[in-house]
């Protein structure tokens, strides 16, 4: 994994996560913080980039982002590090393989870490975060080594967990991912305590979220450019008749594609379903999103009056 060097543009990115935490709704004002290694565009040494300490997100400016050094040493700015800046150090110290960090107060989240509620296997997509459960990192008071020691061993082997009393840390190889699963989890509290208010949650066995999370470890992965995608071959069907007739007897030309989306639209709707929570998982904007479902829509229409011509 290649560590950036520091850059207007960067900044900029870790600047547009924290403001996107809050038009997401997982936190509010200003707390939380976010950070993202990178490499020193004075003397190339490594550490991470973070939001600082008391400023509103919407004012942030790329100058008031703070470079904190690995290891030890003055923090580089003109504003204070944010006073999570350790929690973000020892997490980043101990999880080379990735690059960001996104800390949240979201309501649900939060509600459950306050009650010390681990959030367990009620839904598949808790694999989401690495594990079978979103754990809950024990309390210790905000800005101290001890939360710091705290959340980098609840991280050790997972993506995100939960803060007693406190709120949730997210991991990604990009800020886009750590943002993305920050979001996850705060959609998977809320589903657990509208599950919960139902009665015991029922959960999945241990050996199928076993098989889930291994699938989570190429989920959402493209073929390398160059490599062509398998697509396994569907069994050939027999081509429909020309025409069809109509309830008043009479014969009308109809295509195969309007025969196969009559027919399957369940497989329809499961797929833009699928379309949807990879769109979730992979922090794709609403606006991206709008625009890709409008030209899917389009092409479609297009396609349509071509073939009823």
């Amino acid at each position: 994994m290649t560590t950036p060097i520091d850059s207007a543009a960067l900044r900029a990115g870790l600047i547009e996560t924290a403001r996107a935490m809050n038009r997401r709704g997982i936190n509010v004002n200003k707390s939380g913080n976010v950070s993202v290694r990178a490499l020193s565009d004075e003397d190339g040494r490594a550490g991470f980039l973070i939001t600082p300490t008391g400023i509103p997100y919407e004012s942030l400016e790329p100058d008031d982002i703070v470079f904190v050094p690995f290891g030890g040493g003055a923090h580089r700015g003109r504003r204070r590090a944010s006073s999570e800046w350790e929690m973000h150090e020892r997490v980043l110290a101990r999880r080379p393989d990735v690059s960001a960090v996104v800390h949240t107060h979201s309501a649900y989240a939060t509600a459950l870490a306050c009650q010390r509620l681990r959030i367990p296997a009620f839904h598949y997509m808790v694999a989401a975060a690495g594990g079978d459960a979103i754990e809950v990192a024990p309390y210790k008071t905000f800005g101290t080594p001890e939360l710091a020691d705290a959340a980098a061993a609840a991280l050790a082997e997972r993506n995100a967990c939960l803060l007693e009393h406190h709120g949730v840390l997210a991991l990604g190889k990009t800020l886009e991912k750590a943002l993305a699963l920050a979001a996850e989890v705060e959609n998977l509290a809320r589903q657990y305590v509208l599950v919960r208010g139902l009665g015991e949650p029922r959960l999945i066995e241990s050996d199928e979220m076993r098989r889930v999370i291994e699938k989570f470890r190429t989920y959402g992965m493209q073929p390398a450019e160059g490599d062509a995608a398998v697509i396994p071959a569907k069994p050939q069907e027999p081509s429909p008749p020309e025409r069809w007739c109509t309830a008043s007897g009479a014969t009308v030309a109809c295509t195969e594609k309007v025969k196969v989306l009559s027919e399957n639209w369940e497989e329809a709707r499961s797929m833009m379903t699928d379309m949807f929570e990879d769109a979730v998982l992979l922090g794709v904007s609403k606006a991206s999103f709008r625009q890709a479902m409008h030209a899917l829509v389009d092409s479609l229409e297009c396609a349509y009056e071509e073939k009823k011509e």
